[in-house]
C-alpha cells in the first residue's frame, strides 16, 4: 500500500509538472488581457460583491449575521479538515458555518486556509519543506512553488468547486496561500534573507500565485475570486502578481488587503499600487476597534475612508463590531459604508 501510495504521489507531481508547463506556455503567448468572460455564460451576468460582511460565523458568532446591514459572512476553513486524507473530503466544518449564514438568509464568502493549515499528509506523498515562524512558533509548511502542492490545490478546487460552484449565495473564494497563515499574502515575523536561503524568489512565487489562482479560477467559472495581497520583502512580488491578475483575469479575480487600517504609512508602497489596480478589490478591516493603535488618524472610521478612496466596495468587519462593541460612533461607521454610494452604486471594477 506504501508503494502504491507513493506511485500515486508520483502520477500527481507528474501531471502537475505537465499542467504547469502547458500554463507557463498559455502566459507567455498572452500579450493582451484575456478576454472578458462573465462569471454566468448564457445567465443573467452576476455583479461583484459588496457590503458588509461579518469576518467569522462560527457557533454563536453567526449572530454576527443578525442585522439588516451585514449582507453576509466569510467562512474559514482549514485545508486539513476538508481533506484530512489523499481525495478524501469532508465539508462538515464548512456545512457547520453555513447553518448561521442560512439561518439568517445571508450570502458568505469561502476561505480555505493552506500554509501551516494544510494537510501534513503533503510531505508523506513527497513534497517539499521549509520552515517559517507563525505568531512566534517554528512551524514547517510546503512551499508554495512546490509541484505537489499545486498538483493537491488543483484537485481542492475542483472538489470545492463540485460542491459549491453553483451555490447562489456564495459570492467569493479567495485563493489558499503558503504563507504565515495561509490564505493572507504575508510572512510576517519572518526575515526575507530566510526565506530566500529556503528557495524563495519573487520568480517562484509569481509563478506560484498564478498557477493557484488558475486552478480556483478553472473550478469556480460562476464565482469571483481574491488574492490577498502584502510586501514579501519589497513590493515586487505582490506588484507582479496585480499585473498577472489584471493581464489574464480581470474579469472575475480581484485583490483583497486584510490590512485596512486608514493608515497612509503602513506598506505605503503597496497601497499606492492596490490604488492603481484596474480590477475587483475587497478588504478586511486590520483589527478590532478597540485596538486602537492598529488604526490611523482617523479612528476605526478612517477606514470606511481609506476604502472609498482606493476603490474599495467590500469589507469584512470583525465580528466583535457587530456582537460586542458598544461604541456607537463604530456602528454608525459600518452602518454608513453599507449605505453609501460606494455599496449602493452602480457596479463595477
Amino acid at each position: 500500500m506504501e508503494q502504491i501510495r507513493k506511485l500515486i504521489a508520483l502520477l500527481l507531481t507528474l501531471a502537475c509538472i505537465a499542467a504547469s508547463s502547458a500554463w507557463a506556455e498559455e502566459n507567455r503567448a498572452q500579450e493582451a488581457p484575456a478576454a472578458v468572460k462573465t462569471p454566468a455564460q448564457g445567465k443573467e451576468k452576476n455583479t461583484p460583491p459588496r457590503g458588509i460582511y461579518s469576518s467569522h460565523v462560527v457557533g454563536k458568532e453567526a449572530e454576527s449575521l443578525r442585522p439588516a446591514f451585514v449582507k453576509g459572512g466569510l467562512v474559514r476553513v482549514f485545508w486539513s479538515d476538508i481533506e484530512p486524507k489523499p481525495g478524501h473530503y469532508d465539508f462538515t466544518v464548512i456545512e457547520a458555518q453555513l447553518q448561521g449564514v442560512r439561518r439568517y438568509g445571508k450570502l458568505w464568502s469561502l476561505a480555505v486556509l493552506a500554509g501551516p493549515r494544510a494537510p501534513d499528509w503533503l510531505f508523506d506523498d513527497g513534497a517539499g519543506s521549509m520552515d517559517i515562524r507563525f505568531r512566534g512558533d517554528k512551524v514547517r509548511i510546503v512551499p508554495y512553488w512546490d509541484l505537489v502542492l499545486q498538483a493537491r490545490l488543483k484537485l481542492l478546487a475542483e472538489a470545492l468547486g463540485k460542491k459549491y460552484g453553483d451555490d447562489e449565495t456564495l459570492q467569493l473564494v479567495y485563493v489558499p496561500q503558503a504563507t504565515s497563515n495561509g490564505i493572507e499574502g504575508h510572512f510576517n515575523g519572518n526575515r526575507y534573507e530566510d526565506l530566500q536561503r529556503q528557495g524563495f524568489t519573487p520568480d517562484k512565487w509569481v509563478r506560484a500565485a498564478g498557477e493557484a489562482i488558475d486552478s480556483f479560477y478553472r473550478a469556480f467559472p460562476q464565482k469571483y475570486l481574491a488574492f490577498e495581497v502584502h510586501e514579501i520583502g519589497t513590493v515586487e512580488t505582490p506588484e507582479r502578481i496585480m499585473r498577472l491578475i489584471e493581464k489574464n483575469y480581470r474579469d472575475r479575480v480581484g485583490i483583497a488587503v486584510w490590512w485596512l487600517s486608514g493608515r497612509e504609512n503602513y506598506q505605503h508602497a503597496l497601497l499606492q499600487e492596490v490604488r492603481d489596480f484596474r480590477g475587483y478589490k475587497y478588504a478586511q478591516a486590520i483589527g478590532r476597534s478597540d485596538q486602537g493603535r492598529r488604526f490611523g488618524a482617523g479612528g476605526y472610521g478612517g477606514i470606511f475612508e481609506q476604502a472609498k478612496k482606493l476603490g474599495i466596495r467590500y469589507i469584512e468587519v470583525w465580528n466583535y463590531e457587530i456582537t460586542r462593541n458598544r461604541n456607537p460612533e463604530v456602528t454608525q461607521s459600518i452602518e454608513g459604508f453599507s449605505r453609501s454610494e460606494a455599496v449602493q452604486g452602480e457596479p463595477g471594477a
